[in-house]
């Protein structure tokens, strides 16, 4: 059983930060086009620090754990939606997404020791760890309104990634 506690001689520092932009226009009553623009970054700092106790020990027997994460993403998507008569509408779109990003981990699930890396085994640690990834969607789905609580759906969407290939749902 591992055990967690937070303690106040070492830190835990995460930095949040999302800039996120839309941009909609009416080409007339019956078609719109919105383009969406989001850039995601989730930084842990690299100094973070958990304690941990050894397995079966008492808290003297307890030892600091480095842990660090990364998570950039810059996302877009272009949206085209058409109404036809009162109570039909097509949406259409194309979506495109960037991620790089390296999990949060801890060093002894990496290489079973409790150090902290720097410097060059640092570097070769991130490198193996870090995920690149690209994606493209298109999608589209017909609505039609039957009732004003009750709508019927019938959409496909097909994606593409560079590490896992391809889907269609």
């Amino acid at each position: 059983i591992n055990s967690y506690i937070y303690n106040k001689e070492n830190k835990w520092i995460l930095n949040n930060n999302l800039l996120w932009t839309t941009y909609e226009t009416d080409i007339n009553n019956k078609n719109k086009i919105s383009l969406s623009l989001a850039y995601i970054n989730h930084t842990q700092d690299p100094e973070t620090q958990f304690y941990k106790w050894y397995k079966g020990s008492l808290l003297e027997k307890s030892y600091s754990k480095y842990m660090t994460g990364i998570y950039n993403t810059l996302r877009s998507s272009l949206t085209y939606t058409r109404s036809f008569l009162q109570n039909t509408t097509l949406i259409s779109g194309l979506e495109y997404e960037y991620t790089n990003s390296i999990p949060p981990y801890a060093n002894d699930q990496v290489l079973a020791s409790s150090d902290k890396f720097e410097g060059e085994t640092a570097n070769i640690i991130k490198n193996a760890l870090t995920i690149n990834e690209q994606r493209f969607a298109f999608f589209s789905q017909l609505k039609y309104s039957i009732f004003n609580n009750l709508d019927l759906i019938l959409g496909g969407r097909y994606d593409y990634s560079i590490r896992n290939k391809e889907t269609f749902n």
